[in-house]
């Protein structure tokens, strides 16, 4: 039992190494990039190539994972602050999210039809003009061609 929360102590510091390296790497070098991003890209690189294996920092990393939901905490105390507001404009806030969000999803899925059809249109349209050209110099006239 000690033996394996020390296991997970030194690899939630390993992980706090690489977080505090990306600090010093963002101060030091005046990078506009958040040290804490740094470091994540630097565990991520260093996860990548092997320098650091994975089970190196497993049980570490799921303790951490597992106190995520109570990062959220701030945001579910917000949404408490205006209660108010909620109790009053509640309803009207989450119709407005939701549609929006249907719209959104709606015109970026038309969008997405559009430009495709819109490129096989261009490809067809340039794999014609290329077998045109294509017979036209093989001497092949062009009512020949839409066999």
């Amino acid at each position: 039992m000690f033996a394996q929360m020390l296991k997970t102590v030194l690899q939630i510091g390993g992980i706090y190494l690489f977080y505090e390296t990306g600090v010093w790497i963002q101060q030091k070098f005046h990078v506009p990039i958040p040290g804490s991003m740094i470091g994540l890209f630097l565990l991520f690189i260093c996860l990548s190539t092997g320098m650091v294996r994975i089970y190196w920092l497993q049980s570490g990393a799921d303790a951490l994972l597992s106190w995520l939901p109570l990062l959220f905490l701030p945001s579910v105390i917000g949404v408490i602050e205006y209660a108010g507001f909620l109790k009053q404009h509640g309803l009207q806030a989450m119709a407005v999210v939701f549609i929006s969000t249907v719209l959104v999803m709606c015109l970026s899925g038309w969008l997405a039809q559009w430009l495709a059809m819109r490129k096989e249109g261009v490809d067809e349209r340039m794999d014609q003009r290329g077998n045109i050209r294509r017979c036209h110099t093989r001497g092949v006239h062009r009512d020949e061609t839409s066999v």
